[in-house]
This record gives structure tokens, C-alpha cells and sequence, in this order.
């Protein structure tokens, strides 16, 4: 059984594309997001917040991936932990601009805010972004969001279409009978 409960507090996408694989969640950049960390236990225990590439093909290019973008924001994070946005939390300690350790006890929130986008990490224009995944390892257990960040209001933009992708999906695909059948 797993002692630790935490929730990014951000709605996941409902796509055709996230139907059949992992949940997505479409994030903003710069945005200040809140993560609640429920935990059965009454002691203080360490979570490490990491921030890498959902895809093993990317994870395979990884020192390349972040190098290309290090040279874009030199002296950057790519999350940063928004401490007034944040309750519970101790010990704050930054390992690696993608990776943060606190720890808490029981309960808390943490306030945190991406500083990178999906495409940051791709060369082509046009091209969608590279998911990415937020994981939390925490004393023996890790919890992971497959996640995809954009510009501005990109992430409302997106649910948005993405609700006009399935409504067609629907109409076009999943018919309703003209009748209805008495049991």
C-alpha cells in the first residue's frame, strides 16, 4: 500500500490521444500550479521532485536535450518551488536545475511553477512539443505525471480544441439509436 498521496492540482486532458496511453496534462509555463502531499505517516519524510523526458527516446538523448536548452537560459531552473504559494514544506534544497528536494510532514502544499515549454526541446517549427514527466520519489516510492507545457494560455487553448476533436469523434463515429428498446 502506498503511504503517500499526491495530487497536481491541474485537469488532464481528454483526448483522443491520451484515450489510449497515459494521461496528459497540459500546463502553462510560468503559471504558479499547486501539488498536495498527503501522507498516513506522522513523521517527516523527503520527496524529490524531478522534472525529465516522459519518452525513452529522449531520455536516451538526455544530456543533449537539457544541454541545447541550458545554452538558451543560461543561469535557469526549469521548475521553480513558489514559496508563499507553499505550506509544510522544509529543508527546501535545489540538487540540479531539474530536480528539488523538501521534506514535509502529514500534509502540505506545494506551490510550483514551470520555466521551460514542450518545444523548447525540439528543432523543427510547427512540431508539438516533447512530453515530459514530473515524478516524485519519495522514501522508496515514485508517482509520475506525463506532462506537456505551453506559452501563455496555451494549455486552455488546447483542452479547448481537444473538446472539439472528441465532440466530432463522437458525432461523426459513435451513432445513437433512433429508437429506444423497452426492458
Amino acid at each position: 500500500m502506498n503511504n503517500y498521496h499526491i495530487v497536481l492540482e491541474a485537469a488532464p486532458a481528454l483526448s483522443l490521444e491520451t484515450i489510449h496511453s497515459d494521461s496528459m496534462t497540459y500546463l502553462n509555463q510560468g503559471q504558479c500550479y499547486h501539488m498536495t502531499l498527503n501522507s498516513h505517516d506522522n513523521r517527516y519524510v523527503t520527496t524529490t521532485l524531478v522534472l525529465t523526458f516522459h519518452e525513452e527516446r529522449h531520455r536516451m538523448q538526455e544530456y543533449e536535450l537539457w544541454s541545447c536548452w541550458a545554452t538558451h537560459q543560461p543561469h535557469a531552473n526549469v521548475f521553480d518551488i513558489i514559496l508563499h504559494q507553499s505550506v509544510g514544506i522544509y529543508n527546501l534544497h535545489r540538487e540540479c536545475f531539474n530536480r528539488i528536494s523538501f521534506q514535509w510532514k502529514q500534509q502540505a502544499v506545494l506551490g510550483i511553477q514551470f520555466n521551460c515549454l514542450s518545444t523548447d526541446f525540439t528543432y523543427a517549427k510547427g512540431v508539438k512539443g516533447i512530453a515530459l514527466s514530473l515524478t516524485a520519489l519519495t522514501e522508496g516510492g515514485c508517482l509520475s505525471s506525463k506532462i506537456r507545457l505551453f506559452r501563455d494560455k496555451g494549455s486552455e487553448r488546447k483542452h479547448r480544441e481537444d473538446a472539439r476533436q472528441l465532440q466530432k469523434y463522437v458525432n461523426t463515429h459513435i451513432k445513437s439509436p433512433a429508437y429506444t428498446q423497452l426492458l
